[in-house]
């Protein structure tokens, strides 16, 4: 009853995002279960929170955050219960954190590579870090500093995350910390996801193998047109101009469309995702035609501090060269 009150208000007090909500709607189902003596299955609870939170929203299952947040709550279950031990020589206290951050790495690289296009390499390491370290110290002291009006405890819980904030960053720094992937076909996706499931299955149930293997064409990289020959792709950005040329090894951005804020920036929104969709970690030319908001707005997207970070070099300077038609 405790746990289910102290979710109730941190889940008001973090904005009642479909996370929050499937945290307090699970304990809801569980203090239910535990007050009529019923032996319900972890499923069950799953399946009622997922109930609830789109009575609330139908909407919500357009959002990433429910997706994965039910996704990983699901690859939990289906991992931990009644399934195989992750070490016999690991303790608990080292091998349970260490199979749900494997798991969930694991059960969440598909939907990741068909959301966003791309899957951190690093994520492994920064979440056994930074969950534990969230966990135990920054949100307590907030949750102290911020109900109790104790400032010095607001005080530590800002420095805590300016500590979490230096080895994010530290592993951020690396190349190879996040790897992008183009736009995957449907039937990839299918095979990726029966590949997973296979990885997650007790030992000696599959070949693990088999699900290495029909996770690669995950991996292949996107097509490009043949030799002496170019695609042109006219990019909606409202009103502007962003259009890209490909060849066979060169990629050529023209124009960027408008940014009218940090929110409303088509570089950022339109044009870079477009660049990883595709598996281009950067562009060999950017031109801009002239200096008007919606032509050359969103530029700044693809430049070191710009809106939407770096793109990075592909076979050029960072971020690209800049000419003007």
């Amino acid at each position: 009853m405790f746990g289910l009150m102290f979710a109730l208000a941190y889940a008001q007090i973090a904005g009642w995002a479909p996370p929050a909500q499937r945290t307090v709607f699970m304990l809801m189902a569980l203090l239910i279960s535990q007050c009529r003596h019923s032996n319900s299955s972890p499923w069950d609870t799953w399946c009622i929170a997922i109930l609830l939170t789109m009575l609330g929203n139908p909407w919500c299952i357009l959002d990433f955050g429910f997706l994965l947040s039910f996704g990983a709550v699901a690859v939990l279950i289906f991992t931990h219960h009644g399934r195989y031990n992750f070490s016999a020589t690991l303790p608990d206290w080292l091998a349970k954190p260490l199979k749900a951050q494997y798991v969930v790495t694991v059960g969440l690289l598909v939907p990741s590579i068909a959301m966003f296009n791309q899957q951190s390499v690093v994520s492994l390491f920064t979440n056994a870090l930074s969950i534990p370290w969230m966990t135990f110290v920054s949100t307590p002291l907030a949750l102290i500093g911020g109900l109790l009006r104790q400032h010095w405890a607001l005080a530590v819980s800002a420095e805590s995350l300016s500590i979490q904030q230096r080895w994010l960053e530290y592993f951020a720094q690396f190349d190879w910390a996040t790897r992008a992937f183009p736009d995957p076909a449907t039937w990839a996706v299918a095979l990726g996801l029966l590949g997973t499931l296979i990885l997650l299955t007790p030992r000696h149930t599959f070949p693990k193998w088999l699900g290495v293997l029909l996770l690669l064409p995950l991996f292949s990289n996107a097509p490009r047109p043949e030799e002496k020959d170019f695609w042109l792709t006219a990019m909606d950005v409202g009103q502007g101009t962003a259009v890209a040329i490909q060849t066979r090894k060169h990629i050529l951005i023209y124009d960027t469309g408008a940014a009218t804020s940090p929110q409303a920036d088509n570089g950022r929104r339109v044009v870079l995702p477009w660049l990883k969709s595709n598996g281009y970690a950067g562009v060999d030319s950017l031109w801009v035609s002239h200096d008007d908001n919606d032509h050359a707005g969103g530029a700044a997207a693809g430049r070191p501090g710009g809106a939407g970070g770096a793109v990075g070099a592909s076979g050029g300077r960072a971020g690209g060269g800049v000419g003007h038609a």
